[in-house]
């Protein structure tokens, strides 16, 4: 599925500055105030975007990718609004991958889900001991888990770019964060418990 995109390069008030003689320059770097609907694909399949660019008059760029995986296929100046097209390989590890292309001081990101559904993590004490019989319950997502005699979880099931909050509970402790955000991918969900 293409996304399109507009990156507006053109500020309410340009940016200004002077130069050693004191006149004024319009600056053709200003900050990225452009609409970007969706910055996160779902699927880790390759895919093809084209992004608008509005930029200040009399300014010129240059689209440059931050990662190998990312592509320009076209660069259109004569048009208004001008554009670029990006293509996007696939994405065969197991996780998302994100990247940027530069663009006259904007930024367009690029997240590409990867193909595991599976997140994990693991819940300790203060110490660092891993601890056991925790109900990690995710709202609104995959069926609840509970972590293993070491305080790990894991659970299958995930989308990437769908977050699912998911609450550790265990009576007599509290949990540092209070919950996570859990996308597919993730193997980082970890929690710090604190007995009350």
């Amino acid at each position: 599925m293409a996304l399109a995109v507009v990156l507006n390069l053109l500020a309410a008030l340009p940016a200004r500055a002077a130069d050693c003689a004191g006149n004024l320059l319009v600056s053709c770097e200003p900050a990225f105030t452009g609409v970007c609907t969706s910055d996160c694909e779902n699927s880790p399949d390759a895919d093809e975007d084209i992004v608008y660019v509005n930029p200040f008059y009399g300014c010129t760029w240059m689209p440059v990718p931050s990662v190998s995986w990312i592509h320009l296929s076209t660069i259109d100046t004569s048009s208004s609004p001008q554009s670029f097209t990006c293509t996007i390989d696939a994405n065969t590890g197991a996780l998302p991958r994100t990247g940027y292309i530069a663009v006259s001081g904007a930024s367009f990101k690029v997240r590409q889900g990867g193909t595991s559904e599976l997140a994990s993590g693991r819940v300790t004490t203060s110490a660092g001991v891993g601890l056991g019989g925790v109900l990690i319950d995710f709202s609104g997502g995959p069926p609840d888990v509970s972590t293993d005699s070491n305080g790990f979880w894991q659970q299958t099931g995930f989308v990437t770019c769908n977050f699912t909050r998911a609450f550790p509970i265990k009576t007599g402790y509290t949990f540092s964060p209070n919950y996570r955000s859990v996308s597919a991918g993730q193997f980082d969900r970890d929690f710090t418990a604190i007995p009350q």
